[in-house]
């Protein structure tokens, strides 16, 4: 068995709320919506575990300026897990800085009725890159 449509459409409201408090600088609640094993891969990072996300996010939280997102897909792994794909941009701190292209992939676990954020990770993207099945 997998998981419904409700929980589809809840993960991706999850992923809106995650993504809003990300760019709204607000580090607690980006920080509650991770597993307490949780893992985040951000480019160019060491891998980041358990207590240490929060302080990542602390670290990080200026970076995403006027953050943009757009959930490409969200497909069941069983009963209490789903795997999300998408896109993001934003426009780091900076007078001429440039808007930077990302994708990402989480891995949402429901604990207790709510989904959480057991991984993420995420690249850039080239800005010349075509939107074509494995160019993403």
């Amino acid at each position: 068995m997998s998981i419904g449509s409700q929980d589809v459409a809840a993960i991706r409201n999850q992923s809106g709320q995650f993504f809003g408090a990300l760019g709204r600088g607000d580090v607690t609640a980006v920080a509650d919506m991770h597993t307490d094993n949780a893992v985040v891969l951000a480019p160019n990072r060491r891998i980041i575990q358990g207590a240490d996300i929060q302080a990542f996010w602390r670290n990080m939280a200026g970076q995403f300026q006027n953050l943009e997102f757009t959930s490409v897909g969200v497909e069941p792994l069983g009963k209490e897990a789903a795997r999300e794909i998408g896109r993001f941009r934003f426009t780091p701190e900076g007078e001429n800085a440039e808007p930077v292209l990302a994708k990402y992939l989480i891995l949402w676990q429901n604990i207790e009725g709510n989904w959480k954020i057991s991984s993420i990770v995420w690249n850039r993207r080239e800005t010349g890159q075509h939107r074509g099945r494995g160019r993403q």
